[in-house]
Order: C-alpha cells, then sequence, then structure tokens
C-alpha cells in the first residue's frame, strides 16, 4: 500500500514545524525590539502591548502545536492501516509463532549467561532473522522490566537497533508502514524540542526583554564580522552545524 496523499502531505507538515517554529522565534525577537525602541509610547503602555505580543505569541505556538498534533495523528491513521497484517494460513501463522518461541527461549538462555543484549540483536541483524527481531521486540521490555544485570545494559540503544532493523527486514506493507512509523518517530522528537525551546523562548524574552535583545544584538555583531559562525535560534555556531537554546554560544 503506498503512502496515502493525505498522510504523505501530513509528514511534508510535520517536517516544516521546526523551521516555523524558528521563524516565529526570530520574528517575536523583532517584535519585541521594535516596542521596547518606539519612543511613542509611555512605559505603562509598553507594557500593556508586550503583555498582549507575549500572549499573542503563546497562541500562535498551541496553534503550531495543533496543526502537528493534526499531522501526526493522520499519519498514524495510514500507519495503523497499512500494518494491518494480511490473513494468512493458519498453519503458516501457527509455524511462525513457534518459530518465534524457539527463537526467543535460545535468546533468553544466552541472556541469563550474561551474553549482552546489544550483541544479541545484532547477531540476528547480520542473520536478517526475522523471527528473532519479532520475539525480541516483544519480550525484551518484558525482561528487562523482572531483570537486571550486565546483560541488560545497554537496552535502549539495542531496541532502537532492533526497530530499525524490523523496519526494514518487514516485508510488504508492514515493512513500509514500520518505516514511516520510525520516520514520525523521530519527526515528533524535533518537534516537541522545537516547541519547548519556542515556549522557552517567549518566556525568556517575556522576563528579560531588555537582556534578551543586548545578547542577541552581541550575537549577530559576532556573526557579521566573524568568519565560519552563523547563528541559529540564538545559538552561536559554526557553519554548516545545527543545534538549539537560546543565546548561548558554541563551538
Amino acid at each position: 500500500m503506498p503512502i496515502s496523499t493525505g498522510a504523505m502531505l501530513a509528514e511534508l507538515t510535520l517536517a516544516s514545524i521546526p523551521d516555523k517554529i524558528s521563524k516565529f522565534r526570530g520574528v517575536l525577537l523583532q517584535d519585541v525590539g521594535n516596542l521596547m525602541s518606539d519612543g511613542r509610547y509611555s512605559p505603562e503602555y509598553r507594557q500593556e502591548l508586550m503583555g498582549a505580543l507575549f500572549a499573542a505569541a503563546r497562541q500562535s505556538l498551541d496553534g503550531i502545536r495543533r496543526e502537528a498534533e493534526q499531522g501526526r495523528d493522520t499519519v498514524r491513521a495510514w500507519i495503523d492501516e497499512a500494518s494491518t497484517a494480511p490473513a494468512v494460513d493458519p498453519a503458516r501463522e501457527l509455524a511462525d509463532i513457534t518459530k518465534q518461541r524457539e527463537a526467543w527461549r535460545r535468546a533468553e538462555n544466552q541472556l541469563r549467561h550474561g551474553v549482552n543484549v546489544a550483541e544479541i540483536v545484532e547477531e540476528a541483524v547480520k542473520r536478517r532473522d526475522l523471527a528473532t527481531l519479532t520475539a525480541l521486540r516483544i519480550e525484551l521490555p518484558i525482561f528487562e522490566r523482572t531483570t537486571s544485570g550486565p546483560a541488560t545494559i545497554g537496552m535502549a540503544a539495542a531496541l532502537t537497533r532492533l526497530e530499525s532493523a524490523l523496519a526494514e527486514l518487514l516485508p510488504g506493507d508492514v515493512g513500509i508502514a514500520e518505516r514511516h512509523r520510525l520516520k514520525l518517530d523521530r519527526q515528533w522528537k524535533e518537534i516537541e524540542t522545537a516547541l519547548q525551546a519556542g515556549r522557552d523562548h517567549v518566556a525568556a524574552l517575556e522576563a528579560d526583554p531588555a537582556g534578551r535583545l543586548r545578547r542577541a544584538a552581541r550575537l549577530a555583531d559576532v556573526e557579521q564580522n566573524s568568519s565560519g559562525f552563523s547563528v541559529v535560534n540564538g545559538v552561536l555556531q559554526v557553519r554548516g552545524s545545527r543545534s538549539g537554546g537560546d543565546f548561548t554560544t558554541t563551538r
């Protein structure tokens, strides 16, 4: 099942959200600067306008989040539909379940004898052993909750590797759906990070607008007069790198 037009457009929307938030932050900084430097306003009226500006900024972030959630839900709905495995012969299904149970028994025995989970996952990936990988995906979270020791060190990274391998190895529509699910997970983490950075940006400007404007001006001056540096989301960084945060200096 190819990705639906709606899900494809939703993925594009999700991909655009971090840049949209970055632009929002730049516009807000400029708007605050304009208000602070406009001599027509009394301090009291300026404060009132600033309050309205920050309230509108928070509403804008809420709107961006709603847009992102709508896109996420659209992609999830398509993934759920595409990942529904077609009906299979009962005998084949039983054989697959038996293979998975046997694979887990072997893996569990290794784990209980101190073999690290990452080694077991990597070996299954090398063999392209779908039965073992499927069994590990089901059983490892349960094993981790009930067991501790050297075998479970690095479990989170091993599970991430496992999910990636399954997405590549699962056949047909189920595999396509898994790959888009992993893509959605990555996009959503980036969006959550960008949204939090946007909220922090609003709070910091509201708490100390003059100080934030001075720091932004210093960074802009460095960017303009130094080779090899740029400012992205208030962060000074080597050109070509990517970062996030508010007005900190990185090399």
